[in-house]
């Protein structure tokens, strides 16, 4: 009986020379259309808020006042821009409100967040939120 020896360089040599790697090609059969319909719609939950009008501090004010002693939901819109859009909605619970500050439970968190009034662009008590249907 004849033995060979093997040859530890074949697949390296294989590799190197031979093999061609399909990167993500590869990868695309794995993706199924409830994968990719989640994608879209993660996509376009990130979409751009519409532009709410800027309000006044007594318009604010008098939002917050009504928030803050009925116990109602909120939906914040802030003055910043990041990436050439306005940061997401915030929908919370007025907890506080003292001297241009306002401290907002947002749904599903402990603390409360303070924000600057000045740098709210909008808000607005929310009379059906998203998340009771839910």
């Amino acid at each position: 009986m004849i033995h060979k020896a093997k040859d530890e360089t074949v697949p390296d040599v294989f590799f190197r020379r031979d093999y061609q790697d399909r990167g993500m090609i590869k990868w695309a059969g794995f993706f199924l259309s409830d994968h990719t319909s989640a994608i879209k719609k993660m996509h376009k939950d990130e979409e751009a808020e519409p532009v709410r009008p800027s309000q006044s501090i007594d318009e604010k004010s008098e939002i917050i006042y009504d928030a803050l002693f009925g116990h109602k939901l909120v939906a914040i819109q802030m003055s910043y821009v990041e990436g050439g859009n306005l940061l997401p909605i915030i929908e919370g619970i007025v907890e506080s409100a003292d001297e241009g500050k306002l401290w907002v439970k947002k749904v599903n968190q402990e603390q409360a967040t303070q924000y600057e009034v000045d740098d709210i662009r909008n808000i607005q008590i929310v009379d059906n939120p998203k998340w009771e249907n839910s």
